[in-house]
């Protein structure tokens, strides 16, 4: 995800100061979203096996968009960046101090891809998907979250892949920046592989990425560790139109690798 790299900086777990681009659009993030990320960074990047004082974190808010509560982030090897927008972000409330605590949850899930191999060439739904996988790992693992809003959240990811599966394929959507089809759908794809294949998410990352340095393609490695049956489901769910299927049941059959 992309996002102007401008706002608070955090270096470390030290003081956070306010930055603005020079065109007055950067506002002071409100205090409580600050003490949220100061509260969860710590166990997050230990159930991740990250240095707590890692990647500097960047915090930027735009105020404009009445009762909104957007969020972008991104991670690169050398920082994070989280950009909050809309005054829905003014007043704490139990759906954004989630949404914040899922989304730097998932950047640092990427910061753990980055230290355990190269990612570039990977797809977008195994890149995605594995971090999508990981954050929602780490936060029960930290008790960030309890198993039940983890729950709660796979639930959702199911009505929004359902609802991307309506509107067209998945390789479709991937290219075209469907939010739903790169996150949710690809977040029950790597959760199907790796119940498939009877590995946690990090272990058959590991693995595919050592596959993948040594010339193996994915849907290779996947097919030895989870089955030619989930492979060519995982293939089938990816490339195949279900626009007018009920797609809760696509994700079933996926799930049981039937496509």
């Amino acid at each position: 995800m992309s996002g102007l790299v401008i706002g608070i900086v955090c270096a470390g777990f030290g003081v956070l100061a306010s930055l603005t681009d020079g065109q007055g659009i950067s506002e002071e993030p409100p205090a409580w979203t600050q003490a949220v990320i100061h509260k969860v960074r710590t166990p997050l990047s230990e159930s991740l096996s990250l240095p707590i004082d890692g990647a500097p974190l960047r915090i930027v808010h735009r105020r404009e968009g009445a009762a909104r509560l957007d969020i972008k982030a991104h991670a690169t090897t050398e920082e994070i960046v989280v950009r909050l927008e809309g005054d829905g972000w003014d007043s704490p409330s139990p759906l954004g101090r989630r949404t914040l605590e899922q989304n730097l949850a998932h950047e640092l899930a990427h910061h753990r891809q980055f230290q355990a191999g190269p990612t570039e060439g990977e797809p977008l739904w195994w890149h995605e998907g594995t971090a999508e996988a990981m954050a929602l790992g780490a936060l029960v693992r930290s008790r960030v979250w309890t198993a039940g809003l983890a729950s709660e959240w796979r639930d959702k990811a199911r009505m929004q892949c359902v609802g991307a599966l309506g509107r067209g394929t998945l390789d479709d959507l991937w290219a075209g920046g469907d939010r739903d089809a790169i996150y949710a759908c690809s977040y029950l794809m790597v959760e199907a592989a790796a119940e498939a294949s009877g590995m946690t998410v990090l272990r058959l990352r590991r693995g595919a990425t050592r596959a993948m340095a040594s010339g193996t393609a994915l849907s290779d490695y996947l097919e030895k560790v989870a089955g030619k049956d989930m492979a060519r489901s995982l293939h089938a769910f990816a490339g195949r139109s279900y626009v007018h299927v009920d797609g809760a049941w696509v994700i079933e059959q996926l799930q049981q690798g039937e496509l």
